[in-house]
């Protein structure tokens, strides 16, 4: 009785063989076509691999601001422009002195007016009351930021008008952008 299954315990290690040598021509690359999908495929990640580290992401901040004064200094012909805008605290540390910043303004034919510039001052301002309730809510503060802007625009036409302020923070790896997100 102990033996009366060897027959069928033979048959199981047969088949079993039977699979793994199935499954091991599988696996085998025989034809060109299959070699060349191996060979791009490598490359796509050496590629991709390349691209992290070597690759370079741009980094742009878009906030919403006013532009509250025109200042051009007496000894200056150059035009320095007061914006403020709403940053939180991470953000406001990424901005440096020199950083170039686009505004966007809308005019009332439904026309965008941007002006480039570079910033020359970030200032913390000291907000009201209210203003200090709403930092206590929220990661953020209002600053003024001063831009130097380039080229001649109509820019006394946007004083005390919403625009949407871009300043462009500069450039990192693909692989720093996403660890540090």
């Amino acid at each position: 009785v102990v033996f009366g299954n060897l027959n069928s315990f033979h048959d199981t290690v047969a088949e079993s063989k039977a699979e793994r040598e199935r499954q091991d021509r599988l696996l085998t690359i025989s034809t060109p076509r299959e070699r060349l999908l191996i060979y791009i495929t490598v490359v796509v990640f050496l590629a991709s691999g390349v691209w992290l580290l070597a690759g370079e992401v741009k980094q742009n901040l878009s906030v919403n601001g006013v532009l509250t004064a025109i200042e051009t200094p007496s000894d200056d012909d150059n035009q320095m422009l007061e914006v403020f805008v709403w940053l939180n605290t991470d953000d406001a540390s990424r901005i440096t002195i020199g950083n170039p910043v686009k505004l966007g303004f809308s005019s009332e034919a439904g026309d965008f007016i941007p002006i480039e510039g570079e910033i020359v001052t970030l200032n913390p301002t000291l907000p009201d009351e209210q203003i200090r309730l709403i930092s206590e809510l929220t990661d953020g503060s209002l600053y003024q930021v001063g831009i130097s802007p380039v080229g001649n625009s109509d820019i006394a036409s946007m004083l005390n008008k919403k625009c949407l302020v871009e300043i462009q923070l500069g450039s990192v790896t693909p692989f720093q952008y996403f660890l540090l997100g």
